[in-house]
Protein backbone atom coordinates (compact mmCIF):
# COMPACT_ATOMS: atom_id res chain seq x y z
CA UNK A 1 0.00 0.00 0.00
CA UNK A 2 1.53 3.68 -1.28
CA UNK A 3 0.18 6.40 1.56
CA UNK A 4 0.72 9.52 0.35
CA UNK A 5 0.31 13.03 2.62
CA UNK A 6 1.85 15.59 0.04
CA UNK A 7 -0.34 14.23 -2.65
CA UNK A 8 -3.44 13.11 -0.30
CA UNK A 9 -4.04 9.27 -1.71
CA UNK A 10 -3.62 5.78 -0.61
CA UNK A 11 -3.50 2.82 -3.20
CA UNK A 12 -2.00 -0.59 -3.90
CA UNK A 13 0.18 -1.57 -6.00
CA UNK A 14 1.84 -4.33 -7.03
CA UNK A 15 5.20 -4.98 -4.98
CA UNK A 16 7.59 -6.21 -7.16
CA UNK A 17 6.98 -2.76 -9.27
CA UNK A 18 10.14 -0.15 -8.82
CA UNK A 19 8.59 3.08 -7.01
CA UNK A 20 9.85 6.23 -8.00
CA UNK A 21 7.85 9.90 -6.71
CA UNK A 22 8.27 12.83 -8.63
CA UNK A 23 6.76 15.95 -6.31
CA UNK A 24 6.99 19.35 -8.39
CA UNK A 25 9.59 21.31 -6.19
CA UNK A 26 7.74 23.78 -3.90
CA UNK A 27 3.96 23.12 -4.54
CA UNK A 28 1.79 19.92 -3.23
CA UNK A 29 1.57 18.51 -6.66
CA UNK A 30 3.12 15.88 -8.59
CA UNK A 31 3.10 11.50 -9.18
CA UNK A 32 3.96 8.41 -8.18
CA UNK A 33 5.32 6.20 -10.64
CA UNK A 34 5.39 2.42 -10.49
CA UNK A 35 7.74 0.73 -13.53
CA UNK A 36 6.57 -3.36 -13.61
CA UNK A 37 11.13 -5.45 -13.77
CA UNK A 38 10.37 -7.58 -16.66
CA UNK A 39 8.69 -5.07 -19.07
CA UNK A 40 10.28 -1.83 -17.98
CA UNK A 41 7.88 -0.10 -21.10
CA UNK A 42 4.91 -0.90 -18.71
CA UNK A 43 4.24 2.52 -16.38
CA UNK A 44 1.60 2.58 -13.71
CA UNK A 45 1.02 6.27 -12.76
CA UNK A 46 -1.15 8.41 -10.27
CA UNK A 47 -0.46 12.19 -10.90
CA UNK A 48 -2.05 14.98 -8.22
CA UNK A 49 -3.30 17.92 -9.62
CA UNK A 50 -4.14 21.00 -6.98
CA UNK A 51 -7.76 22.37 -8.84
CA UNK A 52 -7.16 25.93 -9.50
CA UNK A 53 -11.15 26.65 -8.88
CA UNK A 54 -12.45 24.33 -12.18
CA UNK A 55 -14.10 21.14 -12.22
CA UNK A 56 -12.52 18.25 -14.12
CA UNK A 57 -12.87 18.94 -18.14
CA UNK A 58 -12.51 15.20 -19.19
CA UNK A 59 -12.08 16.96 -23.31
CA UNK A 60 -8.93 19.21 -22.03
CA UNK A 61 -7.54 16.04 -20.16
CA UNK A 62 -7.96 14.37 -23.07
CA UNK A 63 -6.18 16.78 -25.49
CA UNK A 64 -3.38 16.91 -22.88
CA UNK A 65 -2.94 13.08 -23.00
CA UNK A 66 -2.85 13.45 -26.91
CA UNK A 67 -0.46 16.19 -26.34
CA UNK A 68 1.76 14.12 -24.16
CA UNK A 69 1.29 10.59 -26.32
CA UNK A 70 2.35 11.63 -29.77
CA UNK A 71 -0.40 9.76 -32.30
CA UNK A 72 -2.82 9.10 -29.27
CA UNK A 73 -6.06 7.91 -30.93
CA UNK A 74 -9.12 7.67 -28.64
CA UNK A 75 -10.65 4.24 -28.18
CA UNK A 76 -13.35 5.05 -25.56
CA UNK A 77 -14.42 7.21 -22.92
CA UNK A 78 -17.10 6.47 -20.44
CA UNK A 79 -17.93 7.78 -17.08
CA UNK A 80 -17.60 5.04 -14.48
CA UNK A 81 -17.95 4.49 -10.51
CA UNK A 82 -15.05 3.36 -8.45
CA UNK A 83 -14.73 2.89 -4.93
CA UNK A 84 -13.60 6.71 -4.51
CA UNK A 85 -16.14 8.00 -6.43
CA UNK A 86 -17.58 9.05 -10.28
CA UNK A 87 -14.61 9.46 -12.72
CA UNK A 88 -13.90 9.29 -16.78
CA UNK A 89 -12.45 6.18 -17.90
CA UNK A 90 -10.04 6.66 -21.31
CA UNK A 91 -8.28 4.35 -23.43
CA UNK A 92 -6.53 4.81 -26.47
CA UNK A 93 -3.53 3.77 -28.37
CA UNK A 94 -0.49 5.18 -30.56
CA UNK A 95 1.70 3.41 -32.62
CA UNK A 96 3.61 1.33 -30.53
CA UNK A 97 1.84 2.06 -26.77
CA UNK A 98 -1.72 0.85 -24.98
CA UNK A 99 -3.15 3.32 -23.08
CA UNK A 100 -5.87 3.33 -19.78
CA UNK A 101 -6.60 6.26 -17.87
CA UNK A 102 -9.20 7.48 -15.29
CA UNK A 103 -9.55 10.93 -14.47
CA UNK A 104 -11.50 11.53 -10.96
CA UNK A 105 -11.57 14.33 -8.27
CA UNK A 106 -12.06 15.59 -4.76
CA UNK A 107 -12.91 18.41 -3.39
CA UNK A 108 -9.67 20.52 -4.34
CA UNK A 109 -7.23 18.15 -6.38
CA UNK A 110 -7.68 16.40 -10.08
CA UNK A 111 -6.56 13.02 -10.57
CA UNK A 112 -4.85 10.77 -13.25
CA UNK A 113 -4.54 7.12 -12.75
CA UNK A 114 -2.86 5.83 -15.78
CA UNK A 115 -1.42 2.09 -17.14
CA UNK A 116 1.18 2.34 -20.29
CA UNK A 117 2.04 -0.70 -21.97
CA UNK A 118 2.98 -2.30 -25.49
CA UNK A 119 -0.29 -3.30 -26.89
CA UNK A 120 0.80 -7.25 -26.42
CA UNK A 121 0.78 -6.84 -22.45
CA UNK A 122 -2.47 -5.13 -22.05
CA UNK A 123 -4.61 -8.37 -20.98
CA UNK A 124 -1.75 -9.37 -18.51
CA UNK A 125 -2.24 -5.99 -16.73
CA UNK A 126 -6.37 -5.84 -16.46
CA UNK A 127 -5.95 -7.17 -13.20
CA UNK A 128 -3.11 -4.68 -11.80
CA UNK A 129 -5.56 -2.13 -12.91
CA UNK A 130 -8.30 -3.00 -11.41
CA UNK A 131 -6.60 -3.46 -8.02
CA UNK A 132 -5.29 -0.01 -8.29
CA UNK A 133 -8.57 1.86 -9.34
CA UNK A 134 -10.70 -0.43 -6.36
CA UNK A 135 -8.31 0.52 -4.00
CA UNK A 136 -7.48 4.06 -4.90
CA UNK A 137 -8.80 6.82 -2.00
CA UNK A 138 -8.54 9.95 -1.45
CA UNK A 139 -6.74 11.33 1.77
CA UNK A 140 -9.27 14.06 2.75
Amino acid sequence: MHIDAVLDFVVEYPLAWQKEIRIAYGSREGEVRWTQPDHPATLLRVISMLKNHSELNVDQEIEQMQQDYDGLEIEGKEQVTLPAGEAWHISGHTGHLALEAYLLSSTDRRYMITLTSAPEDVESHEEVMERVTSSFRFMQ
